[in-house]
């Protein structure tokens, strides 16, 4: 089942938010058609499936781009995924964060 919303901040808007690329270049990064895309942006018509499509072509966080939309919850981005973050995280972010962790438990 596809998702269609208007919402507060226009499609055209929010993907000059996202990128300077053209409507071809997106739609080609994320495998729409280029007149699927326009169509979008023109009627100012948001798929959901293609907001979380653009924000992770573009490596930005897609449940942030669906709370700024309007779609969901700003509660969500309260709930952390511990698992699927430390997944992310690098080699030297883990250190980091051990490191820093460490040094914190010496001091007590």
């Amino acid at each position: 089942m596809v998702s269609y919303y208007t919402q507060s901040m226009e499609f055209g808007e929010w993907l000059r938010k996202v990128t300077d690329d053209t409507i071809p270049v997106i739609a080609r990064k994320v495998g729409l058609s280029p007149r699927t895309l326009q169509h979008q942006v023109r009627n100012d018509i948001m798929n959901i499936e293609n907001v979380v499509k653009i924000a992770e072509a573009y490596s930005i966080n897609p449940v942030r781009e669906l709370i700024d939309l309007g779609y969901i919850s700003s509660a969500w981005e309260k709930v952390t995924d511990v698992v699927g973050a430390l997944r992310l995280a690098t080699d030297s972010q883990l250190t980091c964060l051990l490191y820093t962790s460490d040094a914190a438990d010496d001091m007590q």
